[in-house]
C-alpha cells in the first residue's frame, strides 16, 4: 500500500455515526449536494474523492480492486474514520463493495446507487464520449445522458467537466481507469459481491430510466431484496430523486 493517500477524504460536518460518500466515475464530491443537508443532522459525514477526480491530485489508478479497497481503508484510518456506513454511486459503489468483502469490520452498512457490478454493464460508448469531450457543448451533451430531467446538466457543468479533463494527466488516468472498470465488471466484482458478509445491512437504489448502467434484476436480487427503484430517474437518482433517496439512506443509517 502507498504511504501517499490515493483517496481524498474530507469531513463535511455533523456528529454521530460515520457516513462515507463515494461518487461515481467522472464525478466528484459536489454530486452529493442534494444529500448532505439531510445526512448532516444524523451523522458525521465524510466525502471521498477518487484518484484523478475532483480536487484529488493522485493519478495512480494501476491497482486491482482489492488493492484499492485496502488503500481506501488506510486513507480512512489516517483521516480518523473508523467503521462507517458507506454510500457509493456507480464506481464509488464498487470500491465500497470491495472494502466490505475485504475488510468487513470497516463497513457498518452498504447503500449502493446504480452500482458497478450489479448492472448490465456500463455503456462504454458513454465513457468514450465523456473522455473525448473537448468543449463545453460536448461535455454538456454527454452529461445530459445521466438524467431524465436533462436540465439538471447545465452548460456550465459541461465546461467544468472539460476543464477537469484538460488538467495534466487526468484524461489518460481516467481512460486507464475506464478499462479497469470493464475488467472488474466481468471478473472481480461478482466474486467480491459473494464475499460480502450477510451480516452487513445493504440497500440498492436504481433509476428505472438508467441508460448508462441498467439494473440487472437477477444480480441485484442475489445481492439483496432491499431495493429502491425510482421511476423518472436516470443514472443519478440521488440527484433527481433526492428526497426519496435521502429518506431511504437515513432509514438504513439509523437501523430502521
Amino acid at each position: 500500500m502507498s504511504a501517499t493517500p490515493l483517496f481524498k477524504v474530507r469531513h463535511q460536518g455533523g456528529s454521530g455515526p460515520q457516513v462515507l460518500l463515494l461518487h461515481g466515475f467522472g464525478s466528484d464530491a459536489l454530486s452529493w449536494g442534494g444529500n448532505l443537508p439531510a445526512l448532516l443532522p444524523l451523522a458525521s459525514v465524510h466525502t471521498v474523492e477518487l484518484p484523478a477526480h475532483g480536487s484529488n491530485p493522485s493519478l495512480k489508478v494501476d491497482l486491482g480492486l482489492e488493492e484499492f479497497a485496502l488503500q481506501l481503508r488506510q486513507d480512512l484510518l489516517a483521516s480518523g474514520v473508523g467503521p462507517a456506513h458507506f454510500v457509493g454511486h456507480s464506481l464509488g459503489a464498487a470500491f465500497a463493495i470491495a472494502l466490505a468483502a475485504t475488510v468487513p469490520e470497516a463497513v457498518r452498512s452498504l447503500s449502493l446507487i446504480a452500482p458497478l457490478g450489479l448492472g448490465h454493464g456500463v455503456d462504454h460508448l458513454f465513457l468514450h464520449a465523456l473522455l473525448g469531450a473537448h468543449s463545453a457543448e460536448e461535455g454538456h451533451a454527454v452529461l445530459q445522458r445521466l438524467f431524465v430531467r436533462q436540465q439538471l446538466a447545465s452548460l456550465a457543468f459541461g465546461q467544468r467537466l472539460v476543464d477537469h479533463l484538460n488538467k495534466t494527466g487526468i484524461r489518460a488516468a481516467l481512460r486507464a481507469l475506464s478499462h479497469l472498470m470493464q475488467h472488474w465488471e466481468g471478473a472481480a466484482l461478482p466474486a467480491l459481491c459473494e464475499r460480502v458478509p450477510a451480516s452487513i445491512p445493504r440497500l440498492v437504489i436504481w433509476g428505472a430510466d438508467d441508460h448508462i448502467n441498467a439494473m440487472d434484476t437477477a444480480k441485484v436480487s442475489a445481492f439483496t431484496h432491499n431495493v429502491l427503484v425510482q421511476h423518472q430517474a436516470g443514472h443519478m437518482p440521488h440527484v433527481e430523486k433526492a428526497l426519496v433517496v435521502n429518506k431511504a439512506l437515513a432509514s438504513l443509517i439509523q437501523g430502521e
